[in-house]
């Protein structure tokens, strides 16, 4: 990475964004800040045990998935994976790792029938 300045989250390929590239990362910009206030919500919802909260739970994974593979796509369509900027794109991929699992777990424990409130909890939430 050198002298060149740092980009977030990973840089440009040498002849820079095509701009349909530049308008597709913004949009994604857009759909994860959404997605990160839906999942304080989702987070409120699981702590209070709404009925509601599994099913923004598996809409803010699943859009935090969606962006990740729209992002990995569109910058390797790109070119942005050069030699010198792989470092930093590999980065990016690691640091989304625990997503994935979460995203394998989350199917996992919906196809044991794991996602739902046992009933005692369901008890203490209508008695309390």
């Amino acid at each position: 990475m050198g002298n060149k300045p740092l980009d977030f989250p990973a840089p440009p390929p040498e002849t820079g964004w095509p701009q349909e590239v530049i308008h597709l990362l913004v949009g994604i910009g857009v759909l994860d800040m959404l997605n990160a206030i839906a999942a304080v919500f989702f987070v409120y919802a699981y702590f209070r045990k709404k009925d509601w909260s599994f099913w923004l739970g598996n809409l803010t994974l699943t859009v935090s998935v969606y962006g990740f593979f729209l992002y990995v796509y569109w910058t390797y369509a790109s070119g942005a994976w050069s030699d010198s900027n792989l470092a930093a794109y590999v980065f990016v991929l690691i640091s989304f790792l625990p997503i994935l699992l979460l995203w394998l777990f989350y199917g996992i424990w919906g196809i044991q029938n794991r996602l739902s409130y046992s009933a005692e909890e369901v008890d203490s939430r209508t008695s309390g």
